[in-house]
């Protein structure tokens, strides 16, 4: 902060400075060594002068009244600042001056005074309302950056109770009907609500643990059927530190399995292929079989929506999703670029 507050004070004297060379030189083309340097201190002098009274007044009560009568007393204010300026300037002058033809007459000193006000004044409306945009911004992105991390963490909450109830629905089903993957299921089930509390509860989990994940929850779906499920899982990872948001890729694996009928229909399929490239990007791709008859009625889209919603909080611009919905089959492809 000390640093800042230091280079901004240096900042300053350096432009004046120059500033001050600058009149100097402007001075010196037409006027005495003498007058140029009384002529430009004296000028410098009173800019800073301008420059603080704006800063400190004019500015902040012309931006807290919004009313044009506001700005005709600044007009009227600015005038009375010219006409003291210029007084004060002739009555300086004459302290070092005798002879008239040394200075311009007051009426000269009057309009060079009034327009070296005007920009001044000018040139602190815009580097005000330039700070104040720049400030705008920041507050926008700063804003911004908590609501999407704000959705992001409801999105997440609406993860576990949707993946508890649909779990709970299939340990009932296994007991109801009795089934020997009844016991199996519910440790199954201890280790995947060990991997959604613990690992989810980070932005960012391994793409490999993710797998494993998918791979958990298609054999506890098999379970509920005592017959072979066609369930097809491909893995290409190549490197071990690639990461992902948790629970991603979960709600298409759920739609294949719940729209296939894979439970029922013996020649239902669920293919199911995740990868990694060698550009950085991850791969997921999954098929079902839609059957002909019989389909499931859609649902309101929940889950999918969720997923949309992460996606462009998580990796905007950065993803292609691509699904495809014919007659016989449900594709979904995503691509995330997460480089």
């Amino acid at each position: 902060m000390k640093e800042d507050f230091y280079k901004k004070v240096w900042f300053k004297y350096v432009v004046w400075i120059l500033v001050y060379i600058l009149l100097f030189n402007m001075f010196y083309v037409y006027n005495s060594l003498k007058f140029s340097i009384l002529e430009s201190g004296f000028t410098i002098l009173s800019l800073v002068f301008i420059h603080t009274i704006s800063l400190k007044y004019l500015i902040p009560y012309v931006r807290k009244y919004h009313d044009w009568k506001i700005f005709f007393l600044v007009l009227l204010f600015c005038m009375f600042l010219t006409v003291l300026i210029t007084q004060l300037e002739t009555m300086f002058l004459k302290l070092f001056f005798t002879i008239s033809s040394d200075h311009p007459p007051y009426l000269g000193h009057l309009l060079k005074n009034f327009f070296q006000l005007s920009f001044v004044f000018l040139i602190d409306v815009i580097m005000s309302l330039m700070k104040s945009s720049q400030k705008f911004l920041e507050r926008e992105k700063q804003l911004q950056g908590e609501k999407l991390a704000t959705e992001l963490k409801l999105l997440k909450a609406q993860i576990n109770p949707h993946f508890i109830f649909n779990a709970l629905n299939n340990i009932y089903s296994l007991s109801y009907m009795k089934s020997e993957h009844a016991p199996e299921s519910i440790l199954k089930l201890s280790d995947m609500l060990r991997y959604v509390f613990y690992d989810c509860s980070k932005d960012r989990v391994r793409l490999e643990s993710e797998f494993k994940y998918i791979e958990n929850f298609t054999l506890f779906q098999q379970m509920k059927s005592e017959a072979k499920q066609n369930v097809v899982l491909n893995k290409i990872i190549k490197r071990a530190s690639h990461e992902v948001a948790p629970m991603l890729f979960i709600p298409f694996v759920e739609n294949a399995f719940k729209y296939s009928r894979i439970e029922d229909l013996s020649e239902a399929s669920v293919v199911i292929t995740l990868e990694d490239d060698d550009d950085n990007s991850i791969i997921f791709d999954i098929t079902n079989t839609v059957p002909l008859t019989g389909k499931v009625k859609p649902g309101n889209g929940m889950g999918l929506k969720n997923v949309s919603n992460r996606l462009n909080i998580i990796y905007a611009n950065k993803y292609v999703l691509k699904i495809e919905d014919l007659e016989d089959r449900y594709h979904v492809n995503l691509i995330i670029k997460d480089s």
